[in-house]
């Protein structure tokens, strides 16, 4: 929902999934446990444009589905989702849902209001 009163431009909804921990056997970083791997943008990296405005209380409803291949655990699947500015990337709001996220959230709202298994 929408905080404040945004003017007529392009913003764009970035929506992320990211895999918690991920453990490997060795690691050129040093350490063998790596949090927060980006593991999927939806749709795709450019995200989904908006081009419009935003008074308060405005919501946004985006679906979005993908299903967790077999390499990942389901149980360290976490989602993000911002809204960002496209022209000075500023970032006006952002949530974060995880680990129990079993597939990406259905709705967006300009916050996260439910994860779905399907």
């Amino acid at each position: 929902t929408a905080l404040s009163d945004m003017p007529l431009q392009e913003y764009v909804l970035q929506i992320g999934v990211v895999e918690r921990k991920v453990k490997y056997a060795s690691s050129v970083f040093g350490d063998s446990i790596q949090e927060s791997v980006l593991r999927k943008l939806l749709p795709d990296a450019s995200g989904t444009l908006l081009n419009q405005t935003f008074a308060i209380g405005n919501t946004i409803n985006q679906s979005v589905e993908w299903i967790i291949p077999d390499y990942l655990r389901s149980e360290q699947v976490a989602v993000f989702a911002y809204i960002q500015n496209k022209t000075t990337k500023e970032i006006y709001q952002a949530v974060y849902e995880g680990p129990s996220v079993t597939y990406v959230p259905r709705v967006i709202d300009n916050d996260i209001v439910s994860v779905e298994n399907q």
